[in-house]
């Protein structure tokens, strides 16, 4: 038995003809999947802000509940964060929080934009910047992230 098969001209042919195939299919495939793909990624960016909004939402009101307890503060009160930190105002006017508590913010910290509770207690939230996505929230609406 000769154990030593040699390929002809024709049948190497034939192999890259068939990987040539191979790599197209696997393009086809691609191009078609991406734009799903995509959306599954925008879906689920959209819903972490979202998401990070409700928690940086819960977490005003937290400061909020947390300043009335050392001093009366007064509405409307609006947290406006920065990079590093945020800067509270009552009234418009700038103020220090004193908490005694630990508050932890749920989600990612914004980076910019402010979050306001108005003399209704409705919360408005302007430009709440996560990095990859930025949301607002008017008096009775949704949150809307883009």
């Amino acid at each position: 038995i000769n154990m030593e098969a040699k390929l002809t001209r024709g049948e190497t042919e034939i192999n890259h003809i068939e990987y040539s195939m191979v790599i197209i299919l696997c393009c086809v495939i691609f191009i078609i999947v991406s734009p799903f793909v995509y959306q599954i990624y925008y879906n689920m960016s959209v819903s972490a802000a979202k998401t990070s909004t409700t928690g940086t939402i819960d977490y005003v009101k937290a400061l909020y509940t947390n300043g009335n307890l050392e001093k009366e503060i007064g509405l409307p009160f609006t947290i406006e964060f920065t990079k590093d930190s945020f800067i509270a105002y009552d009234n418009d006017k700038k103020i220090t929080l004193q908490t005694t508590r630990k508050i932890e913010l749920d989600g990612k910290k914004p980076e910019n934009g402010t979050v306001t509770i108005d003399e209704d207690g409705k919360v408005i939230v302007k430009e709440l910047d996560f990095g990859w996505r930025t949301c607002n929230k008017e008096k009775d609406g949704d949150i809307t992230c883009e």
